[in-house]
């Protein structure tokens, strides 16, 4: 079963890091990053993660994701969490496997466009559980 989790006026804290919904003043940050070429074209349309070129290869992603991820089990108790990328997406499979993420399939997903593409299926168990 599904689980809704609402995250709005959330504000996750890391050593590094504040995650928080988005505001208008993230424009500019927003399309920096969105407009690199390999940046933007990696995002899906799930639950996802995009970070500037300039902070690749600092170990900030895995840092955030796992913040979300003890947030999904601690706090919303979710059993187990889901998490898929395209076999392309070499930096995210990288976060998904330092995230703890194990792999269960590929398989080819109908996109709302109307194209398909492969996906990466990951399943992550609560250890509490």
């Amino acid at each position: 079963m599904n689980v809704v989790i609402n995250l709005k006026d959330t504000v996750f804290e890391t050593d590094r890091l504040v995650l928080r919904e988005w505001k208008e003043t993230d424009l500019n940050d927003f399309f920096e990053y969105a407009s690199v070429d390999g940046v933007g074209q990696m995002v899906g349309r799930e639950i996802g993660y995009v970070l500037s070129k300039d902070y690749w290869g600092q170990g900030l992603m895995p840092e955030a994701v796992k913040a979300v991820i003890n947030y999904c089990f601690e706090t919303a108790g979710c059993d187990y969490l889901l998490c898929s990328c395209s076999p392309q997406n070499i930096q995210s499979a990288r976060v998904i496997e330092k995230c703890g993420f194990r792999f269960v399939l590929e398989k080819i997903r109908k996109l709302t466009d109307g194209s398909t593409r492969a996906a990466r299926y990951h399943i992550l168990d609560n250890p509490n559980k």
